[in-house]
């Protein structure tokens, strides 16, 4: 005979157990009757249904070993339903029991939540100890290493010898700086009776230095990918993550050969219909990069913003004069200074947007101010009389240089006073505005944001 409490807790033994109603008897496993082991009795099924559908009227007696061992069972970490059925009583009997001997829930609460805490603590802590494979390598790792290396034993004869798997035991090798034999591994991964290898000089030399992915390398021989990475495993090369460097390359390398078959071009954006799409979408959702200067021009002299010609989105854009103003300011030239393309590449590109728009029937008016200087909301407004009379003899283009203080169009270049200047930025844009439209400007100015506010 064995004592019950020597047997492991989660023991799948079976033991003989009695009904303490019918004095049924049945065979259970000992981790099942370890889960009642705080009840009073033991129960069959049949009688543990029956006793919990006729107990809402009993009553529990007021005693004070009633009172401790509710108090044993509920810090213990049994609910409510299992309470009752020790009690063998209901639901409202056990509340009332509860209010009669006053006892305070909040505080069995707080010592079951510090035990269940403390139970998992110490679960914690033993589950922290060293594996068997980690005991194995403290007492003979370096005889593992050194019976490999001068080929005593293969990694099959190692696993069984120590009882450990063979990947751990590969993982081990491997990061000790040795490599595995080819003998260990050849013929070992067989998919429907047909058996794989490479050898693991020509793998290395395919996956690491050549940078080929698994997928290559499985049509390269005819092989299946799962296959490839179960020889990469078995030869102790690391299997590159998702988020690598190489990987991601590879994803740009194959999304860039997608582009190129569907549109002819490296980027989606770079396809005419797509290119189109966005400037029309940046347009509708407010969503195309914005400057300050772009946003102060566009507060005092109206226009649509960002409007959209076929793939191009105009600064400000009078659709009715098809007139659009083209403000050249810090940012216009960062391209260039990024040396992301050639002054003279960029040059290029201003021309083809300009005879492009041209050919549409637009005329353009360029603001160009390096510093980000603009001139006051009355001034603006004298610039773009002065472009609408231009523009009335048939010409199609002028340019205001603040920084150089003239204007050119095709027929001349002029000095020209832009008075008092301001400098627009993102910091003080929403100020510059507040002091505009407070009155720190004279009649003249007020009247002309009126005339172009939004609510007009």
């Amino acid at each position: 005979m064995v004592n019950v409490n020597d047997m492991p807790f989660n023991s799948r033994t079976k033991i003989l157990v009695r009904c303490d109603k019918c004095n049924t008897e049945q065979f259970i496993q000992i981790g099942s009757y370890n889960d009642r082991a705080l009840k009073p009795n033991y129960y069959c099924n049949k009688c543990a249904l029956g006793i919990s559908a006729n107990t809402s009227k009993i009553k529990i007696k007021d005693t004070e070993d009633n009172v401790l061992l509710f108090i044993k069972y509920y810090i213990s970490g049994c609910t409510f339903v299992e309470i009752q059925k020790f009690f063998n009583i209901g639901e409202k009997p056990i509340h009332s029991f509860i209010k009669r001997n006053k006892i305070d829930m909040s505080e069995l609460t707080l010592i079951k939540n510090h035990l269940r805490i403390k139970s998992k603590l110490l679960k914690e802590k033993n589950s922290a100890k060293l594996s068997h494979f980690d005991v194995v390598i403290e007492k003979h790792g370096v005889e593992i290493l050194t019976d490999y290396k001068n080929k005593k034993e293969t990694i099959s004869s190692l696993s069984r010898k120590y009882s450990v798997s063979k990947e751990a035991l590969r993982k081990y090798i491997v990061k000790n700086g040795q490599s595995i034999h080819s003998m260990s591994v050849s013929n070992s991964i067989s998919k429907n009776g047909k058996r794989y290898d490479i050898d693991t000089a020509t793998l290395y030399d395919l996956y690491v230095v050549q940078e080929k992915s698994t997928q290559d390398i499985a049509e390269m021989f005819n092989k299946d990918k799962t296959m490839i990475n179960k020889l990469l495993r078995n030869k102790g090369i690391e299997i590159r993550k998702n988020n690598s460097p190489i990987t991601i390359k590879r994803r740009m390398e194959k999304a860039f050969a997608t582009n190129l078959r569907r549109y002819g071009t490296k980027y989606a954006s770079q396809y005419p219909a797509i290119k189109e799409k966005i400037a029309f979408t940046c347009f509708r959702n407010n969503s195309a990069p914005t400057s300050s200067q772009q946003k102060y021009l566009h507060s005092f002299l109206g226009g649509e913003l960002n409007y959209p010609i076929s793939h191009l989105n105009l600064d400000i854009a009078f659709p009715n004069e098809n007139i659009y103003i083209e403000g050249d300011f810090s940012g216009h030239w960062i391209s260039i200074d990024l040396n992301h393309i050639t002054e003279k590449e960029f040059h290029n590109k201003e021309i083809k947007r300009y005879y492009f728009l041209k050919s549409m029937g637009w005329k353009s008016i360029k603001i160009i101010s390096r510093k980000d200087y603009l001139p006051s909301p009355e001034k603006l407004n004298e610039m773009m009389i002065l472009a609408r009379k231009y523009f009335e003899s048939g010409r199609g283009w002028i340019e205001y240089d603040i920084d150089n203080h003239v204007y050119r169009t095709s027929l001349e270049i002029e000095d020209y006073d832009y008075s008092k200047l301001v400098r627009v930025s993102k910091k003080n844009f929403s100020s510059i505005m507040d002091k505009i439209k407070n009155g720190d400007v004279h009649a003249e100015a007020k009247s002309i944001i009126h005339q172009f506010s939004p609510a007009n």
